[in-house]
């Protein structure tokens, strides 16, 4: 079984990953509301309305709050959710 520490440390870590990511490509996403000419490729057709872009910005700050909900989790609730985890595969395991 998996310590909570190496778990804590790679939730942490994938959380400012998805952060750096979010803001990252959020910042593009943002300035291509601005610009007529930013489109984005949904099933290879170009789309340039502003609902396509709003919903890739949607996108990127929902990737941001998912690394802040991930970077916020704390130890103990990280051994809570590995306990009840190994009490469901108790079941199987019979």
């Amino acid at each position: 079984m998996q310590s909570v520490g190496f778990t804590f440390i790679t939730i942490k870590i994938i959380g400012a990953g998805f952060i750096f990511f979010g803001f990252a490509n959020g910042y593009v996403a943002l300035q291509g509301v601005t610009d007529p000419e930013f489109f984005i490729l949904v099933n290879g057709r170009k789309h340039a309305d502003l609902e396509a872009k709003y919903l890739y910005l949607a996108l990127h700050l929902l990737i941001i709050l998912i690394g802040v909900a991930l970077s916020l989790i704390s130890a103990k609730q990280i051994a809570a959710l590995q306990d009840i985890r190994h009490k469901f595969w108790a079941i199987f395991r019979k």
